[in-house]
Parts: C-alpha cells; structure tokens; sequence
C-alpha cells in the first residue's frame, strides 16, 4: 500500500484506513515500526492515529522521554486500551528498550505499539511488525508505504 499525503486531514484519512484495517493479536502487542527521515510525518501520524482512536490527550513526540503511553477512549469495536509512542532516535542499544520495560509493552495484547526509528533497535522489534516508511515528496507531501497491514509484513 502506498499513500501520497498532502497535510493533516490526509493523515487522518490514511489513519483511518489503518485503524479500519487493524486485527489484534491474542497474544502480543501491535507494533508499527515507523522508518522515515527528520521531519517526514512519522509524529504527524501518531498523532492523527491518536485522533482516529478517540485519544483527546495532545499528542507529542517522546523524543527526550523515549515512550509516552496514552489511554485509548473504550467504545464498540475498540480493539487496543493503549497507544504506546516511543521514539528510539537517542537509543542505541536494547537494553535502554529493556529499561522502559519493553517486553511487557510487547506482551500485552491490547497495546498498540508505534515506535519511531526502529532501525535503531530492530534487533529487539517483533519479527510481526508493520513496517511503514515514511518519505518527503516535496515540502507539503509525504509518502507512505507499507507492505501491508498484516501482521509479519509479507
């Protein structure tokens, strides 16, 4: 799948399309690996994720707390009760993952996971991981690509 976004109510539509497409495992987080330079959207999407699930907490980038973890609002269908965000930019080893308290994140089926910069710790990510990348277009448009929206990827 490949979307080409041009601002904030296209990110909400493309939020939509994802939560819409989710199916929640019986025995591990959902985790969106979100790859993309500084500055591609991967924040903007989390937070158009956060609005698409009913989350009215602002929503901002954990970049200096590594993981903020918000309560997802519970209603028909909900398939999650926790958005994880966590941003693995200053992280360069599992360990610090470890110290947030990552296995348990992970464990828990009703987290849904969205980790910025997984190349930096992808040697501890889930191998059912959705992987998104996110690219500049030009500075108003953003691509994302994701193989699609079943969990491992393929």
């Amino acid at each position: 799948m490949e979307y080409i976004v041009r601002g904030i109510q296209e990110m909400n539509v493309v939020a939509r399309e994802v939560v819409a497409a989710f199916s929640r495992s019986e025995n591990a987080a959902t985790v969106l690996a979100l790859s993309g330079d500084l500055g591609a959207g991967k924040t903007a999407f989390v937070k158009a994720l956060a609005h698409e699930l009913g989350i009215k907490e602002t929503v901002t980038s954990p970049t200096f707390a590594l993981l903020r973890t918000y309560i997802i609002p519970e209603h028909p269908g909900t398939l999650f009760r926790r958005l994880v965000h966590i941003d693995a930019y200053r992280l360069d080893e599992g360990d610090t993952m470890s110290s947030l308290g990552w296995h348990g994140i992970v464990a828990e089926p009703h987290n849904l996971v969205c980790i910025e910069w997984p190349e930096r710790v992808e040697h501890i990510l889930p191998k059912d991981m959705i992987p998104m990348v996110f690219t500049h277009v030009d500075e108003e448009t953003r691509k994302i690509s994701m193989r699609n929206m079943k969990r491992g990827g393929a």
